[in-house]
């Protein structure tokens, strides 16, 4: 019998280990930095910020001026001619030149020319330089740019402040899978033990043998229990190291940390107005909503006229000869003024505007979302605590209940029903406070995740 008191005493220590609670503890938040560096989808939300990052560069490169080099070179041959008749114009006048001045300078033998207006054997190769004097829409396209990558960015952080939440809970959820086997292990430690005396009180003949059946179909019933554990802790592990980008099967280590004694909760208003200043789910959309802006004026500003510069400098002639024979250089100023459109620029200019109302009403939407998810969140901590103080007394009071009918039995003062009932009370109690406590803390990390603070502990 003193193997069995043990036994009681273990299973009370058990019971009182598991009412303790767990702050964030250094493990948990190493965990969470690992989550949010190796997250797949973290990272694919990284690399759109990257992306709309590039989309502003390209944009500020439209302000620069743009060069480039150009070169064409023309085979021709046949197609519409001009015909010049040099030699019938020239060589009566040439001739009789000729003759008045006695010499013979001036040549008498030129032939008429048959000149084709397609080149042939031509080349243009030369520098062109662009630059935009006057454009409204560079200006607007870079702020539009710009309110994308910002959108961007607060999705990320969203994203983030999730991911972090889902990586607590996770962990939680792991950290009370792995509890309630630990509990129904040391239940069947216990069971063992009852199956054993009542063993060798039906040897003894001081009991006959149905207690020994019923403690081997309690067992039975505890296998069953523990299958179900069992795979519980399996599939709590694999999605926390499915969050963390690790192989399923990666241990998970476990801190314990001191529980808090009371529970401090902020008004309702207060929170509701933290969570407004903090969620960057708003700031998404805002941005979304001064983009749309963006695009408004950018169409209401077509109606003036876009103004560039122009400026060529190479070499044009026939044959590819680069010499001062060929050398050139032209300026140009270009201006363009859209008069007249189809009425294409108002109605975009009506779609934009649409779609700002339509953000705008969005804002608020989430506005009120936001403020309900958090009161929510908030009543559902504090009544998570209370529950989780309740489990506690409930385990207290279950555990004494047990020692009690334990110590009766083996006098003989309790019947194996009353021994068994005690100790599916305790490891009921036993579980429910793992339970609450675990629920405690995935209550306050969603309420953190709420409030848009869950990477303010990082």
């Amino acid at each position: 019998m003193i193997k069995f008191r043990l036994l009681i005493a273990l299973i009370f220590s058990v019971s009182i280990g598991y009412s303790q609670s767990y702050n964030q503890s250094s493990i948990l938040n190493n965990y969470v930095a690992e989550g949010l560096k190796n997250n797949l989808q973290l990272i694919q939300e990284n690399l759109s910020v990257d992306q709309r990052w590039t989309a502003i560069q390209e944009a500020r490169g439209q302000f620069f001026p743009a060069i480039s080099l150009q070169s064409d070179y023309t085979l021709a041959g046949g197609g519409r001619a001009i015909a010049f008749p040099v030699g019938d114009l020239l060589n009566p006048v040439y001739n009789t030149l000729n003759q008045l001045t006695g010499s013979s300078d001036f040549p008498t033998e030129l032939e008429n020319v048959n000149e084709q207006f397609l080149p042939n054997n031509f080349h243009d190769t030369k520098v062109r330089v662009i630059q935009p004097l006057f454009n409204t829409d560079l200006q607007h396209n870079l702020n539009i740019r710009e309110n994308e990558l910002a959108a961007q960015e607060a999705q990320r952080l969203a994203f983030k402040n999730q991911l972090v939440k889902d990586i607590k809970v996770a962990y939680y959820n792991y950290h009370q899978s792995e509890q309630v086997f630990a509990t129904l292990q040391q239940t069947e430690i216990v069971l063992q033990e009852v199956l054993r005396v009542n063993q060798v009180l039906v040897k003894n003949q001081k009991a006959t043998k149905e207690v020994v059946y019923r403690s081997e179909f309690e067992l039975s019933q505890l296998a069953q229990q523990q299958a179900e554990a069992q795979r519980s802790v399996l599939a709590t592990r694999n999605y926390f190291n499915f969050l963390l980008n690790r192989p399923l099967t990666t241990p998970i280590e476990i801190e314990e940390v001191s529980q808090p004694t009371t529970i401090e909760l902020t008004s309702d208003s207060i929170q509701a107005q933290r969570a407004l200043i903090n969620r960057q789910e708003l700031q998404q959309v805002k941005s979304a909503q001064q983009a749309s802006q963006e695009a408004y004026k950018m169409y209401q500003h077509r109606r003036l006229p876009t103004v560039a510069a122009v400026f060529d400098a190479g070499y044009q002639g026939f044959g590819y000869n680069f010499n001062s024979d060929q050398d050139y250089w032209l300026a140009a100023f270009s201006l363009k003024w859209d008069l007249f459109t189809g009425f294409q620029n108002k109605a975009r200019r009506q779609r934009f505007a649409l779609q700002g109302e339509q953000l705008e009403k969005q804002i608020s939407a989430l506005e009120q979302q936001i403020q309900l998810e958090v009161n929510d969140n908030q009543q559902q901590l504090q009544a998570a605590y209370r529950a989780w103080q309740a489990a506690q007394k409930g385990a207290t009071s279950a555990q004494q209940n047990f020692t009690v009918v334990s110590k009766k039995y083996q006098q003989q003062q309790a019947t194996l029903l009353e021994l068994l009932d005690a100790q599916s009370t305790l490891t009921r109690s036993q579980i429910q406070t793992t339970v609450a406590q675990f629920d405690y803390l995935k209550k306050s990390a969603l309420l953190e995740s709420s409030l848009g603070v869950a990477m303010n502990n990082e």
